[in-house]
């Protein structure tokens, strides 16, 4: 505790998401076009804010059957008009806060169902290399893979990972530490995964909470990814 020193809180007691802290889209979407975007292939939409509700001191992502016409990046043919099956929602500090080492500690519900993901990543101004904190698994057991990804296609290839994972009622704590080329995960204060001499990760990155369905997934309910407070935390020296 005498280390560290909070750079960055939210604990969303307002009743509405803090624009000064967030974006609820994409970084690049609100600086270049200044509106949210989805992506081709995906089988959801994001919403400009429509899946994110604040309520008892929490803020909720749901992600649910509805179709909606939304604007869509293909990254050969640019913006498109694509229809989709699902909505969901994301957030981003992408506008006001990155960091570059320390502690990211996060409180947070998942009421999940087989085919929807849940994910929060840390991300500078290129899409490599991103740093998963955690991207749930889509199976009939949630369980948490976390990573370092290091190519364009945004997969994870992660060296370990943890079982399953409350699912529910119940918060859990997630802590991710970043210290000069080394990362380290734990859950409610048990570690679980170790990576050491990580390169190029030497660059400020930017929360993004998301949420979204599997592609070729068709999932019948609605999920929800609720957190409770989120804290970033630098290591004085």
């Amino acid at each position: 505790l005498l280390r560290e020193r909070v750079l960055f809180f939210e604990d969303f007691t307002g009743s509405q998401l803090d624009s000064k802290h967030w974006l609820p889209r994409f970084f690049w979407g609100d600086a270049l076009a200044g509106r949210g975007y989805s992506f081709i292939g995906d089988p959801h939409c994001y919403t400009d804010g429509e899946n994110i509700t604040i309520a008892n001191s929490a803020l909720t992502i749901e992600t649910r059957p509805e179709t909606r016409k939304a604007l869509a990046w293909d990254k050969e043919l640019g913006f498109l008009s694509e229809d989709y099956a699902y909505t969901s929602g994301v957030i981003c500090t992408g506008q006001s806060f990155r960091m570059q080492e320390g502690r990211l500690e996060v409180k947070l519900r998942i009421r999940s169902i087989p085919g929807i993901y849940h994910a929060l990543y840390l991300v500078g101004d290129t899409r490599a290399p991103q740093i998963d904190v955690f991207r749930t698994t889509t199976g009939k057991k949630l369980g948490l893979m976390s990573g370092v990804i290091r190519n364009e296609l945004n997969t994870l290839n992660a060296d370990e990972g943890v079982g399953a994972l409350p699912s529910g009622s119940d918060y859990f704590l997630l802590r991710f530490d970043w210290e000069g080329t080394t990362l380290r995960w734990s859950i409610n204060d048990t570690p679980y995964m170790t990576m050491e001499n990580v390169k190029g990760i030497d660059t400020p990155m930017y929360l993004v909470f998301v949420s979204g369905v599997v592609p070729d997934a068709t999932p019948a309910g609605t999920a929800q990814m609720t957190i409770d407070w989120v804290r970033c935390t630098s290591y004085s020296k």
